[in-house]
């Protein structure tokens, strides 16, 4: 990838902040629901037959970063916590509504986590938001055709090794998506809407994907992001000029380039191996731009050594325009979406019935700067599913 010097870079910055601001709901509503589990539990059956369908997850996570570059040499420890509890109700065949409750930061579209000692509120509350509101409808009419409004997860094709390189899974957009099933092919089209402005110009996106799954092992999906030409409303403005960019390039107050998404995944699975390979494009870069870079790939595989022990690696190369940075993984230490290249490796240990250990580390460089020396993350999680 090519360098480009000069660009300044915020260490261990604050995370990416969402375009817009969900509501925030009372923690309150995070006690009930824990409180409630048990219940949930013993009830669980019955109120599926009754239309009801709960899940949700606990992760508590170590984490170290050092950070090399931009005459930066730091190191971080952290701990972090997650919760998450949703639920959906199906009023018939044809018609679900379904809520999640989420911790983190409500602003932050790309992290449900909170830091053990974050903020500036000394043992305050951690706050809680609904990151997923939305209605299902699949009409008895159209078998396999399904529609979905509201706030919901992103229903693409995900990298079966590690995943968020152009969509992070962590951000829930809000709109519309509409598609249908016919076994081993599939498509989904959506309009999402990233910013609505009572006085001005909404700022849309579309989407679409085609996917074919499970032949002869392999799955193959492509899809295509199209954010509109008002996508620079989401950046973070201040004092005319923006704050943070997470690797896609400026052009004085907006993005250098314009920015429709080319997204293939395709994978193939024999036994126990999984070989993913990564493609993404970007149809609208500003190509004229020297500086600019308008592809990147990834490429990786995992490999189930037995029942209770998986392992995995991905090295990936995001070029500087080829993704939105801000809807993209917000992994790296040096909170960067694109711009990097570098190595992802991890062990996952299941420690009982949906309880998992997963040990993993990234070695990445920052495009940003020649002769980059490598940033480096581990993370230690211990997830728990109910």
């Amino acid at each position: 990838m090519k360098g480009r010097a000069g660009v300044p870079k915020i260490p261990f910055a604050d995370a990416k902040p969402r375009p817009r601001n969900m509501k925030k709901i009372s923690t309150l509503l995070l006690a009930i629901a824990v409180f409630s589990l048990g219940w949930i539990g013993s009830a669980q059956a019955q109120e599926s037959e009754d239309g009801w369908n709960w899940s949700g997850d606990f992760r508590l996570r170590f984490e170290r970063s050092d950070e090399f570059n931009n005459d930066v040499d730091r190191t971080r420890d952290r701990s972090r916590l997650r919760f998450r509890f949703g639920g959906d109700y199906a009023f018939n065949e044809t018609v679900k509504i379904g809520a999640r409750l989420v911790t983190g930061d409500s602003g932050n579209s790309n992290s449900t986590h909170e830091d053990v000692g974050g903020g500036n509120d000394y043992f305050g509350s951690f706050d809680v938001s609904l990151d997923r509101l939305y209605m299902n409808y699949s009409p008895e009419w159209a078998q396999g055709t399904w529609f979905q409004f509201g706030k919901f997860g992103n229903p693409f094709q995900k990298n079966p090794v590690w995943s968020g390189f152009v969509w992070d899974g962590d951000v829930q957009p809000e709109g519309v998506a509409f598609g249908r099933d016919e076994g081993t092919f599939s498509w989904t089209v959506g309009e999402y809407v990233l910013d609505e402005n009572s006085s001005g110009t909404e700022t849309l996106m579309t989407v679409a994907e085609v996917r074919m799954a499970s032949v002869q092992g392999f799955d193959l999906s492509a899809a295509l992001y199209d954010y509109d030409n008002n996508v620079d409303s989401i950046l973070d403005l201040r004092d005319g000029a923006p704050q943070k960019s997470y690797g896609n390039l400026f052009s004085g107050t907006a993005f250098e380039s314009d920015f429709t998404i080319f997204n293939a995944i395709g994978s193939y699975r024999m036994n126990k191996l999984i070989f993913a390979l990564e493609y993404m494009k970007n149809l609208g870069a500003n190509t004229d731009n020297p500086l600019v870079e308008d592809t990147g790939y990834a490429a990786g595989f995992s490999y189930q050594l037995d029942d209770t022990n998986k392992v995995y690696y991905q090295y990936a190369d995001i070029g500087n325009d080829s993704i939105l940075a801000d809807f993209a993984q917000d992994d790296l230490p040096s909170d960067l979406g694109s711009g990097w290249a570098g190595n992802i490796i991890g062990w996952k240990h299941d420690l009982g019935d949906n309880m998992q250990a997963n040990l993993w580390m990234m070695a990445v460089t920052d495009s940003a700067y020649e002769d980059a020396a490598d940033d480096y993350r581990i993370r230690l999680d211990f997830n728990l599913k109910f």
